[in-house]
């Protein structure tokens, strides 16, 4: 399914594999394996993919419905691990 979406964004975008490949810094084989599923694929590298395609990852809590960009759960994660360090 990541992979449906990647293609779908990468075209939206009017990007061939190898002009999407050099703009995240990856090998265009890489990028063909993502999409078709034959790699697995980290959520950093699918959100560097969605960034460079002009989209953004959003992550929706089902009980508040408020959202979150990737970036923003990042620095959550990020806030939380220096606040853990200082107690």
């Amino acid at each position: 399914m990541i992979g449906k979406m990647i293609r779908f964004m990468r075209i939206n975008k009017g990007l061939k594999q190898k002009e999407l490949a050099k703009k995240i810094k990856i090998s265009d084989s890489t990028l063909a394996h993502y999409e078709s599923g034959y790699r697995s694929i980290t959520l950093e590298t699918a959100n560097n993919i969605a960034n460079a395609c002009g989209f953004d990852i959003i992550f929706i809590d089902q009980n508040t419905k408020q959202k979150y960009k990737f970036e923003d759960v990042e620095r959550m994660n990020y806030d939380t691990r220096v606040r853990g360090k200082k107690k």
